[in-house]
């Protein structure tokens, strides 16, 4: 039995992650920075490590047993900058098979013109600063001989990145107020489509080291997506309000972005494909697992 060490496991990546592996007969070991999150962990089988990131000390231990280490933290470069650095350590000292797996995610491209993949240039914006991220990235590569996901726009269950969609088009009273365009185009990928190329990056890691992985199933259109919702949820859009990127802003930039993401290489390399519906055609039952789990005080988006 193989054993994995997830970084951010009580997140809505790394959660569903966990609980993937978990019922894949892993043994799963799931950071929480907080212990009132460990019995979270515990129900699906999962052994919680209740450490902060940076307390290298208290989770050091259970990497160095582990297999696989994935790190699903919030972008976070002095953080993971310091994981980097360990992993290099136990690679070298203990063991020199763990396989590293790092999540990115599409915004890394920027502002790309048409279809992009894994070699395509970064297009750097004003105030969208990633170069720390595109380091973190090659140390996983090329220092740790590791694997890079990145994932498009996630949807499924509480709605990750659509949440606020969901939320502003059913209480907007016929206005629609967001960042976005008419034209923009969303590269998208449902939760469990998305943990299930992380199971196939560990069960086919041979081919998978040393790659970066685009996973997206899906090019749809914003207001199509938003156009959706409106229909299931009875609440009609009259104007589409979309604001501009404010340069301050790290997210408003993101959530602005339009990306058509091709992911024809972990396709080809690891067999993965999309299972889900896409949120336009699958929206119904999308929109009521999102109202069934909708917190009406907390907005959270999935990247």
């Amino acid at each position: 039995m193989s054993t994995v060490f997830i970084f951010g496991s009580n997140g809505f990546i790394g959660s569903n992650i966990a609980i993937k592996l978990a019922t894949h007969g892993y043994k799963v070991y799931g950071q929480v920075r907080n212990a009132s999150n460990a019995s979270l962990l515990e129900k699906h089988e999962i052994i919680p490590v209740v450490a902060d990131y940076t307390d290298v000390d208290s989770w050091l231990p259970y990497v160095k047993k582990s297999d696989v280490v994935i790190d699903v933290i919030k972008y976070s470069p002095k953080e993971q900058t310091i994981l980097v650095e360990t992993l290099k350590k136990v690679k070298k000292e203990d063991n020199p098979n763990l396989l590293a797996i790092y999540t990115s995610g599409i915004w890394m491209y920027g502002q790309q013109p048409g279809l992009f993949n894994e070699h395509s240039d970064r297009v750097k914006l004003e105030g969208f600063n990633l170069d720390q991220r595109e380091i973190i990235e090659k140390e996983y590569i090329n220092a740790l001989n590791g694997v890079v996901v990145q994932p498009g726009c996630l949807y499924g269950l509480t709605g990750s990145y659509f949440a606020p969609h969901y939320k502003l088009v059913t209480e907007g009273k016929g206005t629609f107020t967001y960042y976005g365009s008419h034209s923009q185009v969303i590269s998208d990928v449902h939760i469990h489509d998305l943990v299930n190329a992380y199971l196939l990056v560990i069960q086919k890691q041979g081919v998978a080291r040393g790659n970066r992985f685009l996973v997206s199933s899906y090019h749809e259109k914003l207001t199509d997506i938003l156009n959706a919702i409106s229909k299931v949820s009875g609440v009609s859009i009259e104007t589409y309000n979309f604001q501009p990127a404010d340069k301050s802003n790290y997210g408003s930039i993101g959530l602005s972005l339009s990306s058509q993401a091709d992911s024809t290489k972990i396709r080809n390399l690891l067999g993965w494909y999309p299972e889900h519906q896409s949120i336009v055609d699958g929206i119904e039952r999308y929109y009521k697992s999102w109202k069934a789990s909708y917190n009406p005080h907390a907005i959270s988006n999935g990247h």
